[in-house]
């Protein structure tokens, strides 16, 4: 449900900003990886700083594509 929502929300940037935070908090963990997979290859080109900055506030601080992940607080 929550990728049919991004579909329809990436016309505005807050709002998708927004509806991802949402997401963010709907997905289960062993979800996440694909999750974050299915945005970048979807939404990258038009949203990547949104999309970093909404998965480093939610604790899912690595970017997709790279192989380094910022250690734990």
């Amino acid at each position: 449900m929550y990728m049919y929502i991004l579909d329809k929300v990436s016309f505005d940037p807050s709002l998708f900003q927004k509806e991802l935070a949402k997401a963010i908090k709907q997905v289960s963990p062993d979800e996440m990886p694909l999750f974050k997979i299915w945005c970048h290859e979807t939404f990258n080109k038009k949203y990547k700083t949104q999309l970093n900055e909404v998965f480093e506030i939610n604790g899912n601080t690595f970017e997709v594509g790279t192989e380094e992940k910022k250690p734990d607080k």
